[in-house]
């Protein structure tokens, strides 16, 4: 299986393809490709005043015939029918490998590569689960801040020590991939008031595990 591209750059290549790039602006095109984008946040980035000018000023001028690049309903849209998630590329291969092994071999290397694969994503939360359960002290509290909701970041140093830590002492985010998904209860803990030195500290005590790497 070969994955050729994410949501959002589809969406951004059928908006060129079907719009009148010479009269469209980089800001309505930014707004058309965040509302269809359904799997991930799209956020601006760069020099904003540059959101008056035209998408053709980019792209160039030549125009496709509008044939058949969208917009879809939700429900008939075939990159959203057959999007998964960047993070869960891997364990999608490993599971439509599991699915097509075609003897028993096949079979158990695949649904064992599947069962360490989670096995090694389940490490990964519950010692995030652990710094976030010392540091707080509470069930709920530590439920709370490993939920996927996203805060702004207002406290940078916070955000950026404590990702330093999580990576220099539990897991190396270049080498385990899947840590990464855990930076947002980073986020929630220094918005909540807890500090990166409290964060650091905890994560010496609780990473006791040698150096891990390929955790997707």
């Amino acid at each position: 299986m070969t994955y050729l591209g994410d949501v959002f750059s589809i969406k951004w290549m059928e908006d060129t393809d079907r719009e009148a790039v010479m009269n469209e602006t980089l800001e309505k095109q930014f707004e058309i490709v965040r509302k269809e984008t359904k799997t991930s946040h799209v956020l601006q980035w760069g020099e904003r005043s540059l959101s008056k000018m035209k998408v053709g000023e980019f792209v160039g001028t030549k125009q496709s015939p509008p044939s058949s690049y969208g917009p879809f309903e939700d429900i008939s849209d075939p990159c959203l029918e057959s999007s998964v998630a960047a993070p869960d590329v891997p364990l999608s291969i490993f599971l439509r490998n599991k699915e097509d092994a075609d003897d028993l071999i096949g079979l158990d290397f695949w649904t064992n590569q599947v069962k360490e694969l989670q096995k090694n994503r389940t490490f990964v939360e519950s010692r995030m689960a652990e710094i976030v359960k010392v540091m707080t002290g509470d069930k709920d509290l530590t439920a709370e801040m490993m939920s996927d909701r996203h805060h702004v970041i207002r406290d940078y140093n916070c955000h950026q020590q404590a990702t330093n830590a999580w990576n220099d002492i539990c897991f190396d985010l270049a080498l385990n991939p899947y840590a990464m998904r855990m930076v947002h209860t980073i986020v929630n803990l220094c918005e909540h008031g807890f500090s990166a030195s409290e964060f650091t500290t905890t994560a010496h005590s609780v990473c006791t595990h040698h150096g891990i790497t390929g955790i997707q």
